[in-house]
């Protein structure tokens, strides 16, 4: 075959995936508008995006990451945790040595929603044991290929003037995707997705800020009784008094007292007060929808739709949290046990008991029923193990007790119609 000539050899280059995966994207330096939110530190001025990427980290960090294996007792399947394996304390207490999980999670949340994508850096020592997770910055990632030979990716870093290619011997890289480029290799930045919403909430912002700058906003008058005018120096004499006895919050509660004047106070809101706190609102909701959250979420409780907190909680769980929680899982067992033999979860069930009373009336409602064990309820609580409490409670009308006893009852019931049979035949 006639090997490529050096022009044809760039024109390949330039159409290939790993090209155009790594190359400027279009808008790279940011969106068109110039009012658009272009870099991190701007947006995070805007209380919902700051409350919203918070509410992310916070939570997420709060949840165990809990290692599983699959069981087989008595012909049933089933899971236990694998508390006997690294990955288990890795994943769930101490990643590294310098870094606890909630700093390491908070991390890569922070950077799965500002760059799109999470970078997660696995080492192994000679035996190809696992030893250390560390986070690997994403602001750090500016080239991302596939090897040719092996079929897997490989990451270009830059920091200062080092750069390093990773995965080296015995590393692993776990890449986080929250929403994928074109080609599935890269993750697309928030900002390149939703500079426009966010500068729009940022221009109300700076609006109101202009506003409450530069406006008239007095807090009331004074009218002096009679038709006499006052002299210019009486009057600034008397407005500088009126200010420094009575005005500002360390003057609250003085009694003005005025011969021949009355104070007329300025209270409640005006129309550009009302128009500013509805656009504010009205923006707000708008960049919760960027972040899959409600403006409950964040801390608007006139708009809450729900009457309970486990309610409340168990929404935001399926429709906030639950979508990032499985990226993380997925690229963490695709990672780590590509044949299924471990897997790990994120352990919920904390923020989905809601209030205690809810808690204990479904929990109740469990362990009669038979699908919740106490020994079960008793691991929740944090509370030691006691004998005898893994053995599943039922109904009495529908429980293995009342099947026995109407086993039972149906043998006597024969043994009882062969005696009256040998007693009528004479045997």
């Amino acid at each position: 075959m006639k090997k490529p000539n050096l022009i044809q050899r760039v024109i390949n280059r330039l159409q290939s995936p790993t090209y155009q995966a790594n190359k400027t994207p279009e808008g790279y330096w940011g969106p068109v508008s110039a009012d658009a939110v272009r870099t991190r530190e701007i947006a995070l001025t805007i209380p919902a995006v700051s409350a919203a990427v918070g509410l992310y980290k916070r939570q997420i960090a709060s949840f165990p990451l809990l290692t599983y294996t699959a069981t087989s007792k008595d012909g049933l399947e089933g899971r236990t945790k694998a508390e006997d394996i690294p990955e288990f304390r890795l994943l769930n207490a101490q990643p590294n040595e310098n870094t606890p999980r909630q700093v390491l999670m908070k991390g890569l949340v922070d950077d799965y929603w500002w760059h799109g994508e999470a970078f997660l850096l696995v080492r192994y020592d000679g035996t190809g044991k696992i030893f250390d997770l560390a986070r690997l910055p994403a602001s750090s990632v500016y080239l991302v290929t596939i090897n040719e030979v092996t079929g897997k990716k490989e990451f270009r870093t830059r920091t200062g003037s080092y750069e390093r290619t990773y995965p080296a011997l015995n590393e692993k890289i776990i890449h986080i995707i929250r929403e994928p480029d074109d080609y599935g290799l890269r993750g697309v930045d928030l900002l390149t997705s939703a500079g426009e919403v966010l500068g729009l909430h940022r221009q109300i912002m700076t609006s109101a800020e202009a506003y409450y700058r530069n406006s008239v906003r007095p807090s009331g008058y004074i009218s002096i009784d009679g038709t006499g005018r006052l002299q210019d120096n009486a009057l600034e004499l008397m407005r500088s008094f009126f200010k420094a006895m009575f005005g500002g919050s360390q003057n609250v509660g003085e009694i003005p007292v005025l011969q021949g004047a009355k104070f007329n106070q300025l209270t409640g809101l005006t129309a550009q007060d009302a128009a500013i706190l509805e656009a504010l609102a009205a923006s707000a909701a708008s960049v919760c929808m960027v972040f899959e959250l409600v403006p409950s979420d964040i801390g608007d409780q006139s708009q809450s739709k729900y009457n309970s907190v486990a309610a409340d909680k168990s929404d935001q769980v399926t429709r906030s949290f639950r979508p990032v929680l499985d990226n993380f899982e997925t690229a963490i067992n695709n990672a780590l046990w590509p044949n299924g033999e471990y897997w790990c979860e994120f352990d919920t069930d904390e923020i989905l008991r809601g209030d205690p009373e809810t808690f204990a009336r479904v929990v109740g409602m469990g362990i009669t029923s038979g699908y919740i064990l106490r020994s079960e309820m008793r691991d929740w609580l944090g509370l030691p193990p006691e004998a005898g409490l893994d053995i599943p409670l039922y109904p009495l009308n529908q429980g293995p007790q009342m099947a026995n006893q109407t086993t039972n009852d149906q043998g006597a019931q024969q043994e009882g119609n062969q005696a009256n049979d040998n007693s009528t035949t004479g045997v």
